[in-house]
């Protein structure tokens, strides 16, 4: 409105003097309210916009599914979207292809497999028992249907049922790549649950703590993975892949040790 210091003037108002009359403003605020539609958090504070600006949208995660963006029915919002109204925005999900398939070989154990860019990689370690060179962790077969069985790498490399195999260092670099960095893709591969500190498991690859074994048959790192790969690096030892959480951080390492050692194996398919 207009006004003469804090006396407001309408079309009404009596007119007794001259004066010189200061208009008023009020800044356009809209609300934003938001619905995860499945995903994490679930409550999510709503977020007030000055009208015209733009704003940060938040970050949320679901286990097996791909983010779209956050929509107004057909119409998306970024953080480069100017406010013109309060809207409630829906997040949009895809979910991640997979599926599952039987292991041929005795026992006929059902594995679930799913795409993650380019690659078609199993959802869960191997279980399939090598006489004296695939154990449990702790010898506990409980432990074998959980977190699947830890291999030396000379069993590794032919562990794979028909039409897998184990991954190159470069395959698991593919992997790595495509998810962002080794930090990051150690929180988005890692389960939602199992962990000390769970992971989001975007991409449906469900990685859980497995250990190892070692040449003395004492097991432990049990709060880490440890996965072979295909790829040599002398004669005695060759590559894995190592993912972790904790003081030291969010990683998912590049190291090589002794082929004789116990470790888990994740397949590829062919």
């Amino acid at each position: 409105g207009w006004y003469d210091g804090n006396a407001a003037y309408t079309a009404a108002t009596r007119i007794t003097k001259d004066v010189l009359l200061a208009a008023r403003w009020t800044i356009k605020r809209f609300t934003l309210s938001f619905n995860s539609n499945g995903g994490t958090p679930v409550n999510i504070n709503s977020i007030t916009v000055d009208s015209g600006m733009t704003t940060a949208l938040p970050a949320v995660t679901r286990a097996a599914h791909t983010f779209g963006g956050w929509f107004d029915g057909a119409t998306q919002y970024t953080a480069g979207t100017a406010i013109t109204k309060s809207v409630a925005l829906t997040a949009k999900w895809t979910p991640v292809a997979g599926g599952t398939f039987v292991d041929s070989r005795g026992g006929g154990q059902t594995y679930k497999w799913v795409e993650i860019g380019t690659q078609t990689w199993m959802a869960e370690n191997l279980n399939y028992e090598m006489a004296d060179s695939s154990w449990c962790y702790d010898n506990d077969p409980i432990n074998c249907g959980i977190y699947g069985r830890l291999y030396t790498w000379n069993r590794a490399k032919t562990a794979c049922p028909t039409g897998w195999h184990l991954p190159t260092r470069a395959e698991w670099t593919i992997l790595i790549d495509y998810v962002g960095s080794a930090s990051v893709a150690s929180i988005k591969l890692r389960s939602t649950s199992g962990w000390s500190t769970k992971g989001t498991d975007d991409y449906g690859f469900t990685a859980l703590p497995g250990g190892r074994r070692g040449t003395d048959g004492i097991f432990g790192y049990f709060s880490e993975s440890m996965w072979w790969s295909a790829t040599e690096y002398t004669t005695t030892q060759a590559y894995y892949r190592n993912l972790y959480s904790g003081f030291l951080g969010d990683a998912f390492a590049e190291d090589y040790y002794t082929k004789s050692f116990g470790y888990s194996v994740r397949c590829l398919k062919d």
